[in-house]
């Protein structure tokens, strides 16, 4: 195949690559849980170089190539969001004359907040119904108050509460020609049932800064108007860390259906929570969800609440702070090798027990087929669903063991030559029958310190 063009439309039906005007443009159908579809210009990784442009891998041909990924889904790494990926692994180094893309910038957008209304009692007209003292700390204020040129002054009335004291008085804005104006005072709220008045005279276009009079004792604010500001060297990029942190990564995946019975996840809420990355890097403080359906570990996204399905393989391990608990729930990614779990190598499970033999729990959840639920008067259908957990025994050759049932002979099979002593400890620990999860907990804690004395 001589070029990109050709490999997308035979190898890539995903991956449409079309020529207009002097340049080639592509563009790629995204994968989404469901009916919803998305079609979005991907980006492109030569040899692990980033490029947007597709037209500077172009003259590639199928001989250059030794490995080609794709990856049709939303991708966020971070803060950075890739709608779906294509990566190319050359057979002789062909990054090196592929030509960079731009620096990137990032932008911070805080958008405006939508004008809140507040609105004070009004005491001429309103009843007063309700015996509670009127304890305000905020007595009026209005975002949007215009003084016209022929005006010459502008008159605002509200009432006070009934608490006493001084109370601040803020006035800002704009004249049309762009200057800044801004006065702050004070006034005293007493027992006198007497009206107050003050008044504040902002300078017209017209007049200078010397002709501008407050009736009341004023504490001027320093103001720095539009274009009086000397623009000085950079000698200090005060950039935030977090744009130089490694973060989580994953592709965006759409809420689950609603099952019937027990839920995906230990707990519905978002928890605070860290995750270890594989190369020992932390990752703190991410909203975090673990799905025991899946077996996944999911990430919002704080800046458009995005729910993301964490990569597995970057994964060493992740916390999850439960509320009115002292410890974090601590997960750790394992190897498992058990014909019990067909189709599963690599597992979340968490630590119950760390040690010379250590102990993880699967918290496995299966579906057992479909049935109806009602959402308010309409009928829906569902998975059905329980859980049927799972424990994991690492042993001392690094060696795993699964079992089904928490029960005092499936330890002892564990460990079929020191079989009479173990059941023996166990007796003299009172510990004949493992009924629960702290059972085995104890159970495992009397095994470790048999296994250290011998």
């Amino acid at each position: 195949l001589e070029n990109m063009h050709e490999i997308a439309r035979e190898l890539l039906p995903v991956l449409m690559v079309r020529y207009r005007d002097g340049q080639y443009n592509s563009r790629m159908m995204l994968e989404f849980r469901g009916p919803y579809t998305e079609i979005l210009p991907p980006v492109y990784f030569l040899d692990g170089i980033y490029t947007d442009d597709i037209n500077r891998i172009m003259h590639l041909d199928s001989d250059d190539m030794q490995t080609l990924e794709l990856h049709n889904h939303n991708w966020r790494h971070g803060d950075i969001m890739f709608p779906g990926i294509v990566a190319i692994f050359s057979t002789n180094q062909e990054y090196r004359n592929l030509k960079l893309s731009d620096p990137s910038v990032t932008f911070e957008n805080h958008p405006g907040a939508v004008r809140s209304l507040y609105n004070p009692p009004d005491y001429e007209k309103d009843i007063i119904i309700s015996p509670r003292p009127d304890f305000r700390q905020l007595l009026f204020w209005d975002p949007e108050i215009t003084v016209e040129n022929n005006d010459s002054s502008k008159l605002i009335e509200f009432f006070s509460g009934d608490l006493k004291g001084e109370f601040i008085i803020r006035a800002a804005g704009y004249t049309d020609d762009g200057k800044i104006i801004s006065e702050k005072f004070s006034i005293i709220i007493d027992d006198k049932l007497e009206e107050k008045e003050t008044t504040v005279d902002f300078p017209r276009p017209e007049e200078s800064e010397a002709n501008k009079t407050i009736s009341h004792k004023t504490e001027p604010e320093e103001i720095l108007y539009p274009g009086n500001n000397v623009q000085q060297p950079v000698t200090n990029l005060n950039i935030p860390d977090k744009y130089f942190e490694q973060g989580l990564s994953g592709k965006v995946n759409l809420p689950l259906r609603q099952p019937i019975g027990d839920q995906h996840y230990p707990t519905e809420e978002w928890l605070s929570g860290d995750v270890v990355l594989g190369n020992g890097i932390v990752v703190n403080g991410k909203l975090l969800r673990y799905n025991a359906y899946m077996d996944e570990l999911f990430w919002l996204f704080e800046g458009d609440y995005q729910q993301i399905q964490v990569d597995k393989h970057m994964v060493k391990e992740f916390r999850l702070n439960l509320p009115r608990r002292d410890k974090p729930l601590n997960f750790r990614r394992i190897e498992v090798n058990a014909p019990i779990m067909i189709g599963k190598d690599e597992i979340f499970g968490e630590l119950l027990y760390e040690g010379d033999v250590s102990l993880y729990s699967y918290r496995r959840i299966i579906d057992t087929g479909l049935g109806e639920y009602w959402a308010g008067d309409v009928k829906q259908g569902g998975m059905i669903i329980k859980p049927s957990h799972l424990y994991v025994f690492i042993l001392p050759d690094g060696t795993t063991e699964v079992i089904r049932r928490i029960s005092r002979r499936n330890i002892l099979n564990l460990f079929p030559e020191n079989r009479s002593e173990i059941r023996r400890l166990f007796r003299d620990k009172s510990l004949r029958r493992l009924r629960d999860e702290q059972d085995l907990i104890e159970a495992i804690r009397i095994l470790n310190s048999f296994l250290n004395e011998n």
